[in-house]
């Protein structure tokens, strides 16, 4: 795989980790993987069966940071991911 910055996941083991991580826990977070100094953290507006999307809130690592290691940000984007889930199934329903 391609290494884009010092922190990009380039061995298969490593990748299913974090893949398994994400998994685990309902949402990604990059820590300058792909642009240095820019974090963020992901989640996928998901059913079981159906993958309508994803949000993301992405910034300088500096400012990010301490918002992933709180567990603040991955927490209100998955909150959003799931609002706008529920939105999609609601809405289909009627």
């Amino acid at each position: 795989m391609p290494e884009n910055t010092d922190q990009t996941i380039t061995g298969k083991d490593e990748l299913y980790r974090a893949l398994r991580s994400v998994r685990e826990q309902g949402y990604a977070i990059d820590r300058g993987e792909m642009i240095d100094g820019v974090a963020g953290v992901g989640a996928s507006i998901a059913t079981t069966d159906t993958v309508y999307g994803a949000i993301a809130a992405y910034g300088p690592i500096n400012e990010i940071q301490p918002n992933i290691e709180s567990e603040t940000l991955p927490t209100l984007v998955k909150e959003q991911a799931q609002a706008v889930r529920d939105d999609i199934v609601f809405d289909s329903l009627g």
